[in-house]
């Protein structure tokens, strides 16, 4: 799901850049990324999710708080093996 909302809120076409390049460059090469990194990247998740209109709020809080959880462990793990 939260390559669905990030990539539902994602300008693509044109002369744009596809931000999930960018998403798929790093998953090749993972590094650590800065904490506003994260909650940057869970807002945009979120948005996309929220165009769907499919979900209610407190659904996407818990979802949001989970996505964020499993990144922050992730970056962490990523940080004790650079």
């Amino acid at each position: 799901m939260a390559l669905k909302g990030f990539n539902a809120i994602s300008r693509v076409g044109g002369d744009v850049a596809e931000p999930i390049n960018d998403l798929a460059l790093w998953a090749r090469r993972p590094y650590a990324l800065a904490p506003g990194q994260i909650e940057a990247f869970v807002r945009r998740v979120r948005c996309g999710l929220e165009l769907e209109q499919a979900y209610s709020p407190a659904e996407l809080n818990r979802y949001m708080v989970d996505v964020t959880d499993i990144l922050v462990r992730e970056n962490q793990r990523l940080e004790t093996h650079a």
